[in-house]
């Protein structure tokens, strides 16, 4: 009976935590931090540290450090902004090294990220852009020239997206009107 009811419990808050992955089910926080590892959803005060490459969590009287290596997401309340800011796990350049980006726009298709002072290997000295790309599991940089841009993006939004950033004015290598575009591009999938 005990095993049923423990297994039952288990399922609904599974539920409850992949319906509202922002909620902290134990306190009723929205602005709870949390980082996913290995599959599991931990929860605590979170901090990112791209200096040194990893994700810091406290909770109660234990801190844990952890590499991209070990990380899919991370979750970080920004006081300054009350804005929640989420950071994305994965590997870029000829290497495969793991690396923290800042997402700046999710669609279901492609994700916008963000990420200062990455080169491609250690035998290439040039710097690149800071904006990255995430379509299906692979990072890739992103273009900051609009016709190179355009043709990383999904083929059939391609004239539309032209016409947005003519329209709008956009300035590829400013990061709002980056996004701007990006989640304009992510309401064209949806429709």
């Amino acid at each position: 009976m005990k095993t049923a009811l423990l297994s039952s419990l288990f399922s609904t808050l599974s539920l409850l935590l992949s319906a509202h992955p922002d909620m902290d089910i134990v306190s009723g926080n929205e602005k709870s931090e949390y980082i996913i590892s290995n599959g599991l959803m931990i929860f605590g005060d979170t901090d990112v540290n791209l200096d040194y490459d990893d994700a810091i969590l406290r909770s109660g009287k234990d801190i844990t450090h952890y590499p991209p290596s070990q990380l899919e997401k991370v979750a970080v309340f920004d006081e300054a902004t009350g804005n929640m800011e989420l950071y994305f796990s994965g590997s870029f350049g000829l290497n495969n090294k793991q690396y923290l980006f800042k997402i700046l726009s999710e669609g279901t298709s492609s994700t916008l990220l963000y990420r200062e002072g990455l080169q491609f290997s250690s035998y290439d000295e040039s710097i690149y852009p800071p904006f990255f790309l995430l379509v299906d599991g692979q990072v890739y940089s992103l273009s900051t020239d609009k016709k190179e841009l355009i043709k990383q993006l999904s083929a059939p939004y391609q004239k539309e997206l032209l016409s947005y950033i003519k329209d709008n004015h956009l300035d590829l290598t400013n990061k709002p009107d980056l996004i701007r575009l990006f989640e304009h591009y992510n309401v064209l999938q949806t429709e």
